[in-house]
């Protein structure tokens, strides 16, 4: 699918494609993989003016989960994952937080 869109006039969907296939290799602990895919996304977006929203929070959610399994602190050791309170805010930075369910 990255493939497929990976023209000078979609790079923000080739961009949104490849942190989908980072995701996945990091999923499947390829972390080589999923680093290179991370590295070759940042290029493209650092070379962008303005760029969705939601392509920014992708690359950002996958990098940040990157490096917590590579350098994991104690909440990762507890093998906690991300609460939707968290996720929200990393897909929606520009809104208020979520008052707190439990």
């Amino acid at each position: 699918m990255a493939n497929k869109v990976n023209n000078p006039n979609s790079q923000d969907a080739y961009v949104y494609a490849t942190v989908a296939v980072a995701t996945v290799k990091l999923e499947l602990k390829d972390l080589d993989g999923a680093r290179k895919d991370l590295d070759k996304s940042e290029k493209i977006l650092d070379g962008f003016d303005s760029v969705e929203t939601i392509v920014h929070a992708a690359f950002y959610r996958v990098n940040a989960e990157y490096y917590q399994v590579c350098h994991p602190t104690k909440l990762a050791r507890a093998h906690l994952t991300f609460t939707v309170q968290t996720r929200v805010r990393l897909l929606l930075p520009q809104c208020t937080p979520l008052p707190r369910m439990y």
